[in-house]
């Protein structure tokens, strides 16, 4: 009895703290182009337990002429975007809560990159800390 229950409760955190958010714009691959303001939504989809969220960190790591690697999610924001608060609210009825940030790539460069988001949460009825990273591949274009 005492092992079923560990294993749920595992179960149940794991869940939740899979959930905690995910980045809904840019897609996967989008092309940013340099100068020009663009939107990072940052979704919180509905969860298993109670999630507080408490603010995000909006990063680009550039790459250079080569798309990033698999493993670029090492902690690395890059050049910080933004850096505040997370208040995610409905919008829609079929999407989940979110939070929309609007940023400018300030500099002409093009190349790959790899757009970071890392959130501060509280979780569970403790509550308890977590932080966690979602990650989206991109191409800047420059200005010429």
């Amino acid at each position: 009895m005492r092992f079923s229950l560990a294993i749920f409760l595992l179960t149940s955190v794991a869940c939740t703290f899979a959930q905690i958010f995910q980045i809904g714009a840019p897609a996967p691959g989008a092309k940013l182009k340099a100068g020009k303001p663009f939107v990072i939504q940052v979704e919180q989809p509905n969860s298993l337990g109670p999630i507080e969220p408490i603010s995000v960190a909006i990063g680009l790591q550039r790459c250079g002429s080569s798309p990033c690697s698999n493993d670029s999610d090492d902690g690395i924001l890059g050049q910080i975007l933004f850096a505040g608060n997370f208040q995610p609210q409905r919008h829609e009825v079929f999407l989940p809560p979110y939070q929309n940030y609007t940023v400018t790539l300030n500099d002409t460069q093009s190349g790959f990159g790899t757009l970071h988001v890392t959130g501060f949460f509280l979780i569970g009825a403790g509550p308890s800390p977590q932080i966690a990273t979602r990650n989206v591949s991109v191409t800047i274009k420059g200005e010429n």
